[in-house]
């Protein structure tokens, strides 16, 4: 630890509480725009999907935000945080926390060492649930953070502002070409593959790669089961360019979980999808590792010696 370093809980250097819970027992005020978990994205927030509920007059203080609270998802995506910037304060649900900094210089400070620890697996050590994880309040509180004096943390700030900027501009520039980029990559592995075919071995998927399953049909899956912020589930919409991206409001509940247990992905899967987006592809890393693959995708499990991003990218394995 350097110098004038301190380590202390958020439980020591800031207050926290979660938002307001859905009940139709209870559904009384006036309808006003809330944040889920899906709206918390890491350093910012997802706007183009915000639904309302209803809050009373004597529930404002309680369940929103202003200006420089840090908001934290519960569950869904446990762990992610942003801090709210506008003036104008928002309500949020039961599902995220709201961490008010006695020092409100820190906030910057936590949710860029929060993001590190997610990035690290660190994060991991605080969540509880085997299936279905969350990031309960109790965790919260005992969550340790080094904090540096304040004009030091302030200069490693700043240097981090403008790397994490940097990498805005990069990856605004990657999306922007991200369809001839595609094109191009797939002209190059067409290319490539094509060199020397006679020294290739070839077979089916399951002889070459290994096993193939699909996902769970209907008698497996009860509307029921679907709920906000449970475990992911898969399917081709949340497969875009080779990229798994889940929706929190598309995830099943901690009971379903053990009847889907053959459907659990881990890390190194390959997902396509069989229905709809047919073809749509991606590899499993370990942020989506125990989601679980949808009735419209089927998976494969490759064996050791397969380099799943490799098989990703063969023809008929379209990353659309």
């Amino acid at each position: 630890m350097k110098k004038g370093w301190e380590v202390k809980t958020i439980a020591q250097i800031a207050n926290h509480s979660l938002g307001k819970m859905l009940d139709k027992n209870n559904n009384k005020g006036t309808l006003k725009p809330y944040l889920r978990n899906l709206n918390v994205r890491w350093f910012g927030f997802d706007l183009n999907d915000v639904l309302k509920m209803k809050f009373e007059e004597h529930e404002t203080d309680r369940y929103s935000a202003v200006r420089g609270d840090v908001l934290v998802c519960e569950g869904g995506y446990p762990g992610r945080a942003a801090i709210w910037e506008s003036d104008e304060p928002i309500f949020f649900q039961k599902a995220i926390h709201r961490v008010r900094f006695h020092e409100p210089e820190r906030a910057k400070w936590f949710v860029y060492y929060l993001y590190y620890c997610d990035v690290s697996g660190e994060l991991k050590s605080y969540f509880s649930g085997s299936g279905i994880q969350h990031f309960t309040g109790q965790a919260l509180s005992r969550f340790s953070i080094p904090l540096p004096p304040l004009e030091e943390q302030k200069q490693i700030v700043a240097i981090l502002d403008e790397a994490f900027e940097g990498l805005d501009r990069a990856r605004a520039n990657v999306e922007a070409n991200l369809e001839d980029s595609s094109r191009l990559l797939t002209s190059f592995v067409d290319t490539l593959l094509s060199q020397d075919r006679d020294k290739w071995k070839i077979g089916t998927v399951h002889e070459m790669v290994g096993a193939v399953r699909t996902g769970p049909f209907g008698s497996l899956l009860h509307k029921s089961d679907y709920v906000e912020g449970g475990q992911p589930l898969i399917n081709p919409a949340n497969i875009i360019n080779g990229i798994i991206i889940p929706d929190a409001r598309k995830s099943v509940s901690a009971e379903a979980l053990d009847r889907l247990s053959s459907y659990l992905l881990i890390e190194g899967d390959i997902v396509i999808g069989r229905r709809g987006e047919m073809g749509r592809c991606a590899v499993v890393d370990n942020a989506q590792a125990g989601s679980v693959c949808g009735t419209g995708c089927f998976f494969i499990r490759p064996r050791e010696n397969v380099v799943p991003a490799f098989v990703s990218c063969t023809p008929g394995m379209g990353m659309n």
